[in-house]
């Protein structure tokens, strides 16, 4: 549980897929790193697994249900034998497939005149060409171990518990799949598949561990860590008039349980569509405009209550689902709290 070449915490983890989501939407990062980054997150393969995947490891299949199904062919690595001689299958997030097949075919155009066969060209291709034969064009594990760390360091993201940058390394996430694992109750041979081992050998740590990785957060607690955390992804808006979609009422966030008299937390600033529940959602999206004067102490009350319940009647895993919102919207009290104070001295002066 070392904090800086150990698993990442449920926050960090959180806060990476956070910041990943919002660049990528922003046009801020490439196709390429998103999705890079995702399959690490995902899979937690080695760096020189993602370095030897070729377009032609990707695959789609349409259920009976006319949906489709993304199954991805991720080469094997570290048995001493002929690179891409083994593969391991795994089924992609619907989303990430979907996207990954559109990706695959910006890579295929891009080989056109260079491939004879386009399909084989690599998945992440090579900055130079270093290699040759049927590896031609791809990555070494460097260049892919570097590419995941640029990208992310980026995004400027604390450790709520070094206080400091968090520290990126592709080993990283592997732990935190191997420990998440364990600590939801897998034995030693599922994480071994998981990990893709040939063996047992090194994964027993994981098992013998079972680390607490979220302590218990309350609001003592949340107020300090909101600073260091930076859940927040929205802006503060004290004129509504400013606001985007400032005269669409169906835009306003209010949740009837959080506050019987329907006052509006905010406003979503997107028009794009949106399957995730409000306001829990809300708080860690950047199109989320936050009222200056919304009740947001009333759903960080309710958010501590209903996490409190849920430790009672379940394990710290669900109650805990909801730590990144609670510090979201601790961030926003704090924020209106400044914005009131220095308007207050303002008028004073």
């Amino acid at each position: 549980m070392d904090p800086y070449s150990g698993p990442f915490t449920d926050l960090e983890l959180e806060s990476i897929q956070n910041a990943l989501n919002n660049k990528y939407a922003n046009n801020e990062i490439l196709d390429s790193d998103f999705l890079l980054i995702w399959l690490m997150i995902i899979y937690g393969s080695r760096p020189i697994q993602f370095a030897l995947l070729k377009v032609s490891d990707l695959h789609s299949f349409q259920r009976q249900d006319g949906s489709n199904e993304y199954i991805i062919s991720i080469p094997r690595a570290k048995n001493r034998k002929k690179a891409r001689s083994e593969f391991k299958e795994r089924i992609l997030p619907p989303e990430i497939g979907h996207s990954l097949m559109q990706y695959t075919d910006d890579i295929k155009n891009q080989f056109l005149n260079i491939l004879e066969d386009t399909s084989q060209a690599p998945l992440f291709p090579s900055s130079s060409n270093i290699r040759t034969g049927s590896l031609a064009y791809h990555p070494t594990s460097t260049e892919i171990t570097n590419r995941i760390k640029a990208t992310i360091s980026k995004f400027n993201l604390i450790s709520e518990r070094t206080e400091e940058k968090l520290h990126i390394t592709s080993t990283r996430f592997r732990r935190t799949i191997g420990t998440r694992a364990a600590v939801e109750g897998h034995g030693e041979l599922i994480i071994a598949e998981i990990l893709d081992h040939t063996d047992t050998q090194n994964v027993g740590v994981y098992v013998q561990s079972l680390p607490e990785i979220i302590e218990r957060i309350d609001k003592a607690i949340a107020t300090y860590m909101a600073p260091i955390a930076q859940a927040f992804a929205g802006k503060l808006v004290e004129k509504k008039s400013t606001a985007m979609r400032f005269d669409d009422p169906t835009s306003d966030i209010i949740d009837p349980k959080v506050d019987p008299s329907c006052k509006a937390m905010g406003k979503c600033g997107t028009y794009a569509f949106c399957s995730l529940p409000a306001p829990l959602a809300c708080y860690t999206c950047n199109s989320f405009q936050a009222w200056v004067d919304g009740p947001h102490e009333k759903l960080l009350e309710y958010l501590i209550k209903e996490r409190k319940k849920l430790l009672k009647t379940t394990d710290y895993r669900i109650a805990s689902i909801n730590d990144k919102t609670i510090l979201a919207v601790t961030q926003v009290i704090q924020e209106c709290k400044k914005y009131k104070e220095k308007n207050a001295q303002e008028l004073i002066t």
